[in-house]
């Protein structure tokens, strides 16, 4: 099992199940923000910061059945489930799956996917723009808003939830 895969079905078994890639997306994004060990790649997207490495991995783990996930005709319902055959996988390698330490992140995972994906994409482009623009709240408000104002409503909240969670970027 490779290791980007492993820890990705770890995530998923301690999330129980995560809704919208989106959301999955902004998740490992600010675990990433506490040293989590995922190693993706991220960039600015239309809905925060994306990895498409991190997409190619949940493609390649729904092709191989490891992950399964359902959908409706609304995008909002899309959620990802471990397979019974990953969580075989995960127990009979309990062993090397714990040496990736993504289970050291549980209660962060867990608090993490209780936010809805608005939220989290705010919180996550809100740490993407503190790397370039510092931690001053104001500036980066504005910098934020400039280009995402349908956050304008949430984004009080995000700076609030990031400060709870410590999350800011510490420059």
């Amino acid at each position: 099992m490779l290791k980007s895969h492993a820890k990705l079905l770890s995530l998923l078994e301690v999330a129980g199940e995560i809704k919208t890639r989106k959301k999955i997306q902004k998740i490992i994004y600010l675990l990433k923000q506490k040293k989590a060990p995922f190693t993706e790649d991220f960039t600015l997207h239309h809905y925060g910061p994306y990895s498409s490495e991190l997409q190619i991995e949940l493609d390649q783990l729904e092709d191989s059945e490891l992950i399964q996930p359902t959908s409706s005709l609304d995008a909002e319902v899309y959620k990802f489930n471990l397979s019974e055959e990953a969580k075989k996988l995960l127990e009979n390698n309990r062993t090397a799956v714990n040496k990736l330490q993504v289970n050291n992140f549980n209660t962060l995972i867990k608090e993490l996917n209780k936010f809805e994906p608005s939220l989290l994409e705010s919180m996550a482009t809100i740490v993407y723009f503190e790397k370039s623009y510092g931690i001053d709240k104001e500036k980066l408000k504005k910098a934020v808003l400039n280009i995402k104002p349908h956050l304008k409503n949430i984004f009080d909240n995000a700076w609030s939830e990031l400060d709870r969670l410590e999350l800011h970027i510490n420059l």
